[in-house]
């Protein structure tokens, strides 16, 4: 439109610099007629003096005009215009004929007078009658006619109309033509709405589309303004990105597009949720023990894996970004106070029976969640004599720095010393026989101990490996049996032959006789009578269990153990075995070590619990009680 407009100027100002042209031309072309018809005039006022009487002398001066033509005027041949034609005084219809004797209004009449005092009247000042004029004038207009005929024309008002409406077309002709040669057909495709939206996540898009129109740029005669638009999106804008939407319109022979800008943007930040417990609080000094968080985003999911926290000036910061780099922070204030008791423990190691004698050590321990430990600071009433029988009842209280107390009981009963009745033992039942085979060792003395505590009597299966043969002495003084079992406890020495195992079994006895006074002749078979480590010698077993009989001794295998050897070497479970094992029958025979200290740990507790139960410790005598294994070699 614009370039329209300024075409139009152009055009209009063309026109008028060509009508400004001709106007000047046909001013020019006045002003010279002008002064040419003056001219003539003069000319003729100088001739029409000739017809007058020759009495009324006509002093006429002619001055030369310098009349200037214009190139394309030839007064030779152009015509004056027949309005201002001098007209014979025959007939003078015209306002322009000069009259005799009277005042010519036209400018281009000349008055015959010698004094002119108006350039345009020509005043009659001669003598002569009206008669001689009247002849004359006849003459006089039609020799001026035929002086003038071809000479002068007038232009009239209509010419100049014509000639002018005769541009004006031939301008409108050539404008219209430059319209229709500047008229240019455009397909136009215009977006509704704005060319690039900014769309929430989650927000639904609804394309606002797009119009297109088909006009001209000069002439709209053939304008379509309602083109039918195309349509094309490859994806629907959903997760955040941008998308492009392209339309398209074809019309005619023209085709045209636009493309709008679809940005999805996550702007909303991550949402955190605390978990609030009204009744937890931190203590005063600790850190501060998590209640719990959620953390969800609009577009990411649970994000709770990725919050950080911060605990500063009694305060806990949460902060969590999502993958657009939204940021939620969460405040939460700590609630710090002291309103728990410290734990109270009374340990479980601590008998809360004894035996007179037993050494009693109480054991217990007190934490507070902000003081730590002050078991020290627990206050104990009452105390344990174990050294008399009796009931001692126990309190304890614990108190923290805040106020805070506990408080716990228990009761402890020292029980007269059980002692083993070898009387008691009726009709062979409940019948226990302790046995300790490879000592003495290191720890005999102290099981001696024991056994002592108690009242039982035990049998020792000796060997000459320990470094405290003089035990030997002790056990049988105390009334225990002693028994050989082997000098070195070599298998392969031994049971090499019968002879090797009767040469060490000999010189074994001869240090029991040495320690005790006498020979014994109770035995056991290293490995028991049905071991299979003598399997090198086939029978050699089933010959020595034989010939033991025949020398007279009585050989004893065993029907429970405390498993000291292969099984364990837990002091309780030692104990728990042999629980278990004495249980099975009602005579029993035990087989101990008394060279493991964990045996010597564990048979205090099994020798209580038997004399508790009705169980009565025996030592093994010749012949007392049969118990031999299945014979294996």
């Amino acid at each position: 439109m614009r370039q329209f407009l300024h075409l139009l100027s152009s055009l209009l100002a063309a026109v008028r610099q060509v009508f400004l042209s001709v106007l000047t031309y046909f001013k020019r072309l006045k002003e010279s007629r002008s002064r040419y018809y003056k001219r003539q005039r003069d000319k003729k006022r100088a001739n029409f003096g000739k017809f007058r009487s020759q009495d009324e002398p006509v002093t006429l001066t002619e001055k030369p005009l310098d009349i200037v033509y214009p190139d394309d005027l030839n007064p030779e041949i152009d015509k004056l215009p027949e309005g201002n034609a001098v007209r014979q005084n025959a007939a003078l219809p015209d306002e322009n004929v000069a009259h005799q004797n009277t005042v010519l209004p036209d400018e281009n009449v000349a008055h015959q007078n010698t004094v002119l005092p108006d350039e345009n009247v020509l005043r009659q000042n001669t003598t002569a009658s009206e008669k001689t004029r009247s002849r004359k004038l006849p003459a006089l207009r039609e020799t001026m006619q035929r002086f003038t005929a071809g000479k002068r024309r007038t232009i009239r008002p209509a010419y100049i109309i014509a000639a002018a409406a005769g541009i004006f077309v031939l301008a409108g002709l050539i404008t219209y033509a430059a319209l229709r040669s500047k008229n240019v057909y455009t397909l136009d495709v215009t977006l509704n709405g704005d060319p690039v939206v900014v769309l929430e996540y989650g927000t639904p898009f609804e394309d606002p589309g797009a119009s297109a129109s088909y006009q001209g740029s000069v002439i709209h005669s053939n304008d379509q303004p309602d083109v039918p638009v195309s349509t094309k999106m490859d994806e629907e804008p959903v997760e955040p990105g941008t998308y492009m939407i392209q339309y398209s319109a074809e019309y005619e022979d023209l085709k045209a597009g636009a493309m709008r800008f679809v940005h999805v943007v996550d702007t909303v930040p991550p949402e955190i949720t605390l978990t609030t417990d009204p009744d937890a609080y931190t203590l005063p000094g600790q850190p501060y023990k998590e209640e719990g968080f959620t953390a969800s985003d609009n577009h990411d999911g649970d994000l709770t894996a990725q919050v950080t926290s911060e605990e500063k000036d009694g305060h806990v910061i949460y902060t969590v970004s999502d993958a657009a780099g939204n940021k939620a922070t969460a405040d939460r204030a700590i609630v710090y106070d002291d309103r728990t008791a410290p734990v109270l423990t009374l340990k479980d190691d601590v008998p809360l029976e004894i035996i007179v004698g037993d050494d009693w050590k109480d054991s217990f321990t007190s934490v507070d969640d902000l003081d730590g430990d002050i078991t020290a600071k627990v206050k104990v009433e009452g105390k344990v004599d174990n050294y008399k029988e009796g009931t001692y009842t126990l309190k304890y209280t614990s108190e923290d720095a805040h106020g805070n107390k506990s408080t716990a009981e228990r009761t402890v009963t020292v029980k007269p010393l059980p002692k083993n009745d070898p009387s008691l033992a009726v009709n062979g039942e409940k019948i226990v026989f302790l046995t300790f085979d490879d000592g003495p060792g290191e720890y005999t003395a102290e099981l001696l101990d024991i056994l002592a505590k108690y009242n039982v009597k035990a049998t020792f299966f000796v060997t000459g490996l320990g470094s405290h043969p003089e035990l030997i002495g002790r056990e049988a003084e105390e009334g225990h049996t002693v028994g050989v079992h082997s000098l070195t406890h070599d298998y392969d020495k031994i049971y090499a032959d019968e002879d090797a195992f009767w040469e060490d079994f000999d010189a074994m006895n001869d240090i029991i006789e040495q320690q005790t006074g006498s020979r014994t002749n109770i035995m056991r078979f290293p490995g028991g009578s049905s071991n299979t480590v003598s399997a090198g010698n086939e029978g050699i077993m089933t010959r020595l269990t034989v010939q033991a009989q025949k020398k007279g001794y009585d050989y004893y295998d065993w029907n429970a153990y405390d498993g000291d050897v292969y099984e364990t070497t837990d002091p309780e479970q030692i104990s728990q075995n042999i629980i278990d094992g004495i249980q099975q029958q009602s005579i029993s025979v035990v087989l101990c070590h008394d060279t493991k200290e964990y045996t010597k740990d564990g048979i205090e507790d099994a020798i209580r619990w038997a004399l508790e139960n009705g169980y009565t410790f025996l030592p093994i005598t010749f012949g007392c009680f049969e118990c031999h294994h299945s014979v294996q070699n």
